[in-house]
């Protein structure tokens, strides 16, 4: 059975060759993520509120009377919560409407935002986009992120100038060119995806019915910030980057100096993210066996049959059995641990996994 998440991890690749790719993926599968009535519940949803919702025509938005309203939560009332029927009204009248943060609403566009985020080291968001039939979706623009774009109902029609992509990419309208007038369109379907560059000019167009289409996204830093993390990080390692800088330095002297450091100066976009939300791991430590794993790492001491387990940002001070199960952790992870009638060692593995420095797997889900 096909994998949608699979497929458009797979579709995400096309970013190392930083060109437009177009590909298809099971119609029914994309169909089931986001159709019509899907976007009706998203809409009626009682915490969706402005700006995770913006409606606009022609692209340019409606005030914000037009479609936000007072609403109750709980024990307050909030200002800017959405009445979807004055949203059905405006895309009646060919507004399309903008659904922010969708990962929020939707466990499988979660799933895909997650696989794109491990992939990627970047993180991913998802955003979804309801036109009316004959109308386009926004105008012509560029977008600040890398997009896989995937319809998911009705058919649109898209202009993607590929060629005329913008070196510093920008989140900015853009002058329908006669070059760019002069591209051939192209339908989508639902189930067709296709990978765009950050910075590549573009505009959809329904076609005869009510169309939606999500985006996936994920923004790279620009290099300046990029450049600006590998100078912290390679200062906490090595002495150079700390030395006092010559009279008469210049921003001449310093471009020569990223050319030719020794201290191995390397352009890298972001470290993989390594935290993780304790909360479906907890619920693991009721099986009686589990597979414990370092998510960190841990250097361990002993004294009088106490153990110090020390990790990056915090110690730890456990004795016992529980102490020398933790400890051989640390020379083989994962490591097998039998949790029956060990309240001790279920509760210091509880804290240490809200701490983010383990990772642990039930064995029956193995």
């Amino acid at each position: 059975m096909t994998d949608l998440s699979t497929d458009i991890a797979d579709q995400s690749t096309n970013r190392f060759s930083d060109t437009f790719a177009l590909r298809s993926t099971s119609p029914g599968l994309s169909y089931s993520l986001l159709d019509p009535e899907a976007v009706g519940t998203f809409l009626s949803h009682p915490i969706v509120c402005f700006p995770q919702l913006r409606v606009a025509l022609s692209g340019k938005g409606f005030p914000l009377s037009a479609y936000v309203e007072d609403r109750r939560l709980g024990t307050q009332s909030v200002n800017d919560g959405v009445s979807a029927s004055a949203v059905a009204v405006l895309i009646g009248r060919g507004a399309t409407a903008t659904i922010d943060s969708l990962k929020n609403f939707s466990a499988p566009v979660w799933r895909i935002c997650e696989r794109l985020t491990a992939d990627t080291s970047l993180t991913a968001t998802a955003t979804a986009y309801d036109t009316p039939p004959g109308k386009p979706g926004l105008t012509p623009h560029t977008d600040e992120e890398d997009v896989i774009v995937l319809q998911t109902s009705g058919t649109k029609r898209w202009v993607v100038h590929g060629a005329q992509k913008l070196d510093v990419a920008a989140g900015a309208g853009f002058p329908f060119k006669d070059q760019v007038a002069a591209v051939e369109p192209f339908l989508m379907a639902p189930g067709d995806a296709f990978f765009m560059p950050a910075g590549t000019p573009h505009v959809a167009t329904a076609t005869d019915q009510l169309s939606v289409h999500t985006t996936f996204s994920v923004e790279r830093p620009h290099m300046k910030d990029a450049l600006a993390d590998v100078m912290t990080n390679s200062a906490k390692t090595s002495p150079e980057p700390q030395t006092l800088v010559p009279w008469g330095f210049t921003d001449a002297h310093a471009a020569r100096l990223l050319g030719a450091t020794s201290w191995g100066l390397t352009a890298v976009l972001r470290e993989p993210s390594n935290k993780l939300s304790p909360f479906a791991t907890w619920g693991r430590l009721s099986s009686p066996v589990v597979d414990v794993s370092l998510n960190t790492t841990l250097e361990t001491d002993e004294t009088n049959d106490r153990f110090a387990l020390r990790f990056p940002e915090f110690t730890m001070k456990v004795g016992g059995e529980v102490g020398q199960q933790l400890v051989r952790l640390s020379l083989d992870s994962p490591t097998r641990m039998q949790l029956d009638d060990t309240r001790e060692m279920r509760e210091v593995l509880f804290h240490l996994i809200g701490r983010g420095a383990l990772i642990v797997q039930a064995v029956s889900d193995r």
